[in-house]
């Protein structure tokens, strides 16, 4: 598994919110270095941090987002809230789990959210982009 690196097919040419992919890159980015190379004690550490700011950065990147799809009239706009909201209630869950002890955070999970972030920006954030050309 490896990490994610930016390039232009990740752009919504939209400054912000290329801003916010990027900072949820360098969250993940984090956590896959946390969790490849450190050492136990220092990973639980880091995972924990860096779980909780994923977290909460989710939540504010899907609502500048959502502000943007409603500012621009997108018509894909409920399906792409509850696309958004699915997966927040996701990682919301397995961050509970994670923290109450009945998961372990490994590169499955890892993995669960890299290709998340990775097909949701280069599917459907890209659908929102032709949109707004037209």
């Amino acid at each position: 598994m490896a990490r994610i690196d930016w390039d232009d097919s990740f752009s919504v040419q939209h400054e912000e919110l290329d801003g916010q992919h990027k900072k949820l890159f360098d969250l993940y980015n984090e956590l896959h270095e946390a969790l490849l190379n450190d050492s136990v004690e220092n990973t639980t550490v880091t995972r924990t941090r860096v779980l909780d700011n994923l977290v909460d950065y989710i939540d504010y990147h899907f609502k500048s987002e959502e502000n943007y799809l409603t500012e621009i009239g997108y018509p894909d706009f409920t399906k792409h809230r509850r696309i958004h909201s699915d997966f927040s209630k996701q990682v919301n869950r397995l961050h509970e789990d994670i923290e109450n002890g009945q998961i372990i955070f490994t590169t499955s999970l890892l993995k669960l959210i890299r290709n998340w972030i990775i097909d949701h920006i280069l599917k459907m954030d890209q659908q929102y982009v032709s949109f707004h050309k037209t």
